[in-house]
């Protein structure tokens, strides 16, 4: 572990790292968070007095900060030091760590699951009666049968009910393959990221199939993304997983994981992803090699709409813009069900993602691959994270 001399410049805290005040009992701490899971471990309660983490920029000392007002030298150097030991400044020992867990990941032929206990039962009879909990209530509404939905990818524990009405129109698929498409939130090393990894659930191992990917890839002028880091904690495909399992365990599928990047450099120039020749090669030849298959093939895509508020970036409180942010959804939405993919994105191109839609990508891209005639909504919710003054709305929808 570094020694600190209280003189010289602290280090700032890790990207991904963040802090939080802490009550246990009659005593206040802090938290520390690792959002993107390379500390040794992910959360950390400091000790000491130290509390404005936001002001370790990379220039202050912990004489100098005390000297400002905000603790001891000593009780600063005491948390700092405990972030550096968990490798949760922005060191050369922290980036160091961080090649060691993504060259470890890159090197294993199995992507765990990395949600299970927190998102989602860990005890595979916990996650089944769970599941069934939530795909057979009585109470719901008959949906029309399906083999291409929009889900939600919103944390289970406040939004699992969004998924349901989706999987429920699945339930006469019977597929050899599922193609899960999910927005990348932690790396975009291209704007197309397979998985040739099997992937792992408390119900366990969803068989990838890296033949198809071989052969795409084959076929294509460009090599296929093969570093696979986006996928090493992303949930948006992990969520979705159990759900397969559950619906089809009468047949399992094999499954096509693939993540999407941003679309920004296209909403920039108020474009569209298929003006590009490399975004056409890839769909049309992934839609060429399917159908040459003859596989059964189930398509999903793994989005949520809006992010709005203080959480965001945003200078108000979410629940303020609510009218505002459904109507925009609204009109997003009525896009999806004509299945004009040019519309909507168009639609957030023309407020710059206004919203921030975290699923533009993979909705344009599964449209374009899959070409429905129309779409139905089955389900739209806001959850609405007063106390942080956020929210985030998410849909499902199945198409035709």
């Amino acid at each position: 572990m570094t020694k600190f001399d209280s003189d010289a410049p602290l280090a700032r805290l890790r990207p991904g790292v963040e802090c939080f005040p802490l009550r246990i009992g009659a005593f206040e701490q802090v938290l520390a968070y690792d959002h993107s899971a390379y500390a040794l471990q992910r959360s950390l309660v400091l000790t000491g007095a130290f509390r404005r983490f936001d002001l370790l920029n990379g220039c202050r000392s912990a004489a100098g900060l005390q000297s400002l007002g905000h603790g001891s030298a000593a009780d600063i150097l005491s948390a700092v030091e405990q972030l550096d030991a968990n490798f949760m400044l922005d060191n050369a020992a922290a980036r160091q760590r961080r090649r060691e867990v993504e060259t470890a990941f890159d090197k294993s032929a199995l992507r765990p699951a990395f949600a299970a206990g927190t998102a989602y039962p860990s005890s595979a009879a916990e996650l089944e009666i769970w599941l069934t909990q939530l795909l057979d209530d009585p109470a719901a509404a008959p949906v029309k049968q399906s083999s291409s939905i929009i889900v939600p990818h919103i944390d289970l524990r406040v939004g699992a009910a969004g998924y349901a009405p989706g999987w429920r129109s699945l339930r006469d698929a019977d597929p050899d393959l599922v193609l899960v498409a999910g927005t990348a939130h932690y790396h975009m090393d291209d704007y197309f990221m397979p998985s040739f990894k099997d992937f792992e659930t408390p119900l366990g191992r969803l068989e990838t199939a890296r033949d198809l990917w071989e052969k795409l890839d084959a076929r294509l002028s460009f090599d296929l993304c093969r570093r696979e880091r986006a996928h090493r904690i992303e949930h948006s495909i992990e969520f979705h997983l159990p759900f397969i399992q559950h619906v089809f365990r009468r047949r399992p599928p094999r499954i096509l994981p693939l993540l999407i990047g941003s679309s920004h450099e296209w909403v920039a120039r108020r474009g569209v992803p298929a003006d590009s020749d490399r975004f056409n090669e890839f769909i049309d030849g992934l839609r060429a090699l399917l159908a040459e298959s003859g596989l059964k093939v189930v398509y999903v895509a793994s989005v949520d709409f809006s992010h709005f508020g203080r959480k965001f970036g945003d200078d108000f409180d979410a629940h303020t813009r609510f009218t505002d942010v459904r109507a925009a959804d609204a009109a997003l939405i009525d896009a999806i069900t004509a299945a004009d993919e040019r519309r909507f994105f168009q639609l957030v191109a023309d407020v710059d993602d206004k919203w921030r839609i975290c699923g533009l990508s993979p909705i344009y891209s599964l449209m374009r691959l899959t070409r429905p005639s129309a779409a139905e909504l089955l389900d739209y919710q806001v959850w609405d994270e007063r106390e942080r003054g956020s929210a985030v709305s998410y849909a499902a929808l199945r198409l035709e």
